[in-house]
């Protein structure tokens, strides 16, 4: 063999390894894009509500169910939402958290019982407050009346009280 058929060799060579690089090269690229696209769209059916996950990996779905969940049983925990979510949290949440809901229930349940009877006891204090005022007034106005009774009533020389059967009735009254 000639140099020249080594060297064309060699060219053809370098030229044929030089062609399967860039197949190979324009090959990855089309495969690469396309797992961009597939991770565009799931992306998007990820951050929709209730988006159709059929493009992503089974690994990504179970996580994206998982983090949805989450957020479900995350505003069941709140409880002014908790009576619109109670359904949802029964079937989106572990046990730990529906265990957490129940006590929040059960404690929301002991602080109405407790503010009703804190409501009862505050009414009748309030009741018996005002008939022991009623009582202190009634009272007050008898020791008046008994001692206007008792200045009005006449005196003997010595400066003693002579008080007669119509001043003692009006005592008694």
């Amino acid at each position: 063999m000639s140099w020249f058929s080594t060297a064309r060799l060699a060219a053809f060579g370098v030229v044929g390894a030089a062609l399967a690089a860039l197949v190979w090269l324009a090959a990855d690229r089309f495969s690469q894009k396309a797992v961009a696209d597939a991770s565009e769209a799931c992306e998007k059916a990820a951050s929709a509500p209730a988006g159709d996950l059929g493009k992503c990996g089974p690994n990504i779905t179970t996580r994206i169910a998982a983090d949805r969940a989450t957020v479900v049983c995350e505003g069941a925990l709140l409880p002014e939402l908790r009576d619109e979510k109670r359904f949802t949290a029964s079937q989106a949440c572990g046990p730990g958290a529906k265990r957490l809901i129940a006590q929040g229930d059960a404690q929301a349940a002991e602080i109405a019982s407790l503010k009703t009877a804190l409501d009862k006891v505050t009414a009748d204090t309030a009741a018996a407050v005002t008939r022991a005022e009623e009582r202190g007034r009634a009272e007050q106005t008898r020791k008046n009346n008994a001692r206007q009774i008792i200045d009005d009533a006449p005196r003997s020389a010595d400066g003693r009280i002579a008080c007669d059967a119509d001043c003692l009735r009006r005592l008694a009254n």
